[in-house]
């Protein structure tokens, strides 16, 4: 990998069929068109498995995720490589022995770092046919079963999935009965879903009534109510390290086990099996399914249950 991320210059259009996208809604094998003189970063022409890691590229992505908590055996190389230059962009240098330079004299950069580093896309009601089934089908089922309502939202970002989730119980009056936990390994992630503050581009998705009924204004940004920032909690943490505590309702882990290793996928899989209770469902992203994991039987689309024993 070059330490410099020049854009190349396009004459025509070009077409892509092995490059997809997070919610990319074309049919399948459907080519994307670029149309000309769209500048793209020359990583983009690589798919994640022709990118890869080299020199001090590698030492310096590697020492970066461990300083940070991470294995970095668990993550796909391609991943990695296609997230160097923003990583790079964030420290604004040239190259990889330049931005351990700086983040050695000043540790207050790891986060920073690390943000661009590990994958963090999330959105509020992200992906409208799960949180449907969640809204109409998942939620009230559980409710019946359980007193109260323990959810965990895994690689949470800065936490709109778990705020989602929390717009959607307080609708039927039952935030009451719930307890919200959103784990992320980027510490920076964290501290935004704490705060709870949102930008209106982030913010857009929310249905108007929603935002005015659990958000407030605060300066250009809303913050959201203490009636759901009372109902959750947040921490740092590797879900492919360590299980957190206690029997979970429901469990959302979407599209994070799609940059893993096979082998940390399939530990990923089991620590969240072992985490849900019987009856408790599992919400992965739609191209996820997990594997090995002998007592999850899918119920709906992104959806699985965990079976009694």
């Amino acid at each position: 990998m070059g330490s410099r991320c020049e854009g190349i210059v396009l004459s025509r259009p070009l077409e892509f069929r092995h490059i997809t996208f997070a919610d990319d809604l074309r049919p399948r094998g459907q080519a994307l068109n670029l149309t000309p003189r769209v500048r793209v970063p020359y990583v983009a022409l690589n798919s994640y498995e022709e990118s890869q890691l080299n020199g001090q590229d590698e030492v310096l992505v590697n020492w970066v995720l461990r300083q940070g908590g991470v294995q970095p055996s668990d993550y796909k190389p391609g991943t990695l490589a296609r997230r160097l230059p923003a990583c790079l962009r964030a420290l604004r240098c040239s190259d990889a022995v330049v931005a351990r330079r700086q983040i050695e004299r000043n540790p207050a950069l790891l986060p920073i770092v690390m943000n661009a580093l590990v994958i963090g896309v999330t959105s509020f009601f992200r992906d409208t046919a799960v949180f449907n089934a969640l809204k109409h089908d998942v939620l009230p089922d559980l409710l019946n079963r359980s007193g109260t309502l323990r959810i965990w939202s895994v690689g949470c970002s800065e936490g709109p999935e778990v705020y989602s989730l929390a717009m959607l119980l307080a609708e039927q009056n039952a935030l009451f009965r719930a307890k919200l936990l959103g784990t992320d390994c980027r510490e920076a992630g964290i501290r935004r879903a704490i705060a709870g503050v949102y930008t209106d581009e982030e913010i857009a998705s929310v249905p108007t009534e929603l935002r005015d009924r659990y958000f407030v204004p605060e300066g250009p940004s809303w913050k959201a109510t203490n009636t759901l920032r009372q109902a959750m909690h947040f921490r740092t943490g590797d879900a492919t390290r360590s299980v957190e505590p206690g029997a979970f309702d429901l469990i959302c882990c979407r599209n994070l086990a799609i940059y893993l290793q096979p082998a940390a996928a399939g530990k990923l899989w089991l620590n969240l099996e072992s985490a849900l209770r019987p009856g408790g469902v599992l919400v992965l992203g739609k191209a996820e399914a997990p594997i090995g994991a002998r007592r999850l039987s899918q119920v709906g689309s992104c959806m699985f249950r965990r079976t009694r024993g």
